[in-house]
């Protein structure tokens, strides 16, 4: 075994851990209000699609995403709505803060803080139809202070703090949220505003809080109808940010290319440097392996077993 507790789970394979989907099995989730508040349920969510996902690659590293952009069709409250969720790599930024922190690199004797997650991040998205004309162009505040929330944050959406309309009709956006948010109120883990959930390299869900999200995850919901007879195209990212970020850039220019296809059950659930085309989850393949640093991800180094694994701070 490599010198590391245990072996990491690849990003996207948190995709299968309790609470831990873009969309929740079922597409039961509770609906956010439309002023992006995330502890309330106004209506019903009906008959989703299945949805699409989209990969999204930084130029340091074109065989590794570093996001993943998944959408898919809800019924709200009778209305056609578009809902869309922005999930980013636990190597570039996570929902681990305080003494209970993992992986973050030491930046002038400090570590990654709670406070860092409030008022500094954002996702902007952008929104076409199907004839890939732009109809809304948006940015998501991720967390920000907000007296009427349990616990005395919560994302606000396109609605405050980072959040905001760079074009198109802020009207359309019927509601925003975040995974932190989702942690903090919907999921009634208030009292972690200063250290997270203590977890490992592979974020194994913690008893005190088994369903945390450990991802920075963005989510909005946007009225259909916003894209009238050409009817919703695709969503699309330019870049990602974090502030900070693990990576040393706090901002990824990033292309959008095909999700791996080596067969596993989610993108990214094989093992670090799994290219074979007959997978690597117990399939006919076997995983390619790596000789050297070199061959494996960034933030990640080729240990004892010939496997690739995170370099853990």
């Amino acid at each position: 075994m490599p010198h590391v507790a245990a072996r990491f789970t690849p990003w996207l394979a948190l995709l299968s851990l309790a609470s831990a989907c873009a969309f929740d099995a079922g597409g039961s989730a509770d609906l956010p209000d439309g002023d992006g508040r995330g502890t309330s349920d106004p209506g019903a969510v009906d008959d989703p699609s299945d949805g699409e996902r989209g990969c999204y690659y930084g130029e340091d590293d074109p065989d590794a995403p570093v996001a993943i952009v998944d959408h898919r069709f809800e019924v709200v409250d009778g209305a056609d709505a578009v809902h869309v969720a922005l999930v980013l790599d636990p190597r570039f930024v996570d929902n681990t803060y305080g003494a209970t922190a993992v992986g973050w690199p030491q930046r002038r004797k400090k570590t990654h803080s709670f406070k860092d997650l409030v008022g500094s991040d954002r996702a902007e998205l952008i929104l076409s139809d199907s004839a890939g004309d732009v109809r809304l162009h948006i940015a998501l505040d991720y967390l920000s202070e907000a007296g009427d929330a349990p616990s005395g944050y919560r994302s606000l959406g396109i609605w405050g703090g980072d959040g905001g309309v760079l074009s198109g009709d802020a009207a359309a956006v019927l509601a925003a949220t975040s995974s932190l948010d989702r942690n903090l109120n919907e999921r009634g883990y208030a009292s972690y505003t200063v250290d997270s959930p203590a977890t490992d390299a592979v974020y194994t869900p913690n008893p005190a809080a088994p369903e945390w999200d450990f991802r920075v995850v963005y989510e909005v919901w946007v009225d259909a109808a916003a894209f009238g007879d050409a009817g919703f195209g695709s969503p699309r990212i330019d870049f990602i940010h974090a502030s900070p970020a693990k990576f040393p850039d706090n901002t990824i220019v990033v292309d959008p290319r095909p999700c791996p296809t080596d067969g596993c059950a989610e993108p990214f659930g094989c093992p670090p440097g799994c290219n074979d085309p007959d997978g690597c989850d117990g399939g006919s393949g076997e995983p390619d392996g790596c000789a050297r640093d070199e061959d494996c991800p960034r933030g990640e180094f080729c240990g004892d077993d010939g496997m690739c694994w995170p370099e853990v701070g």
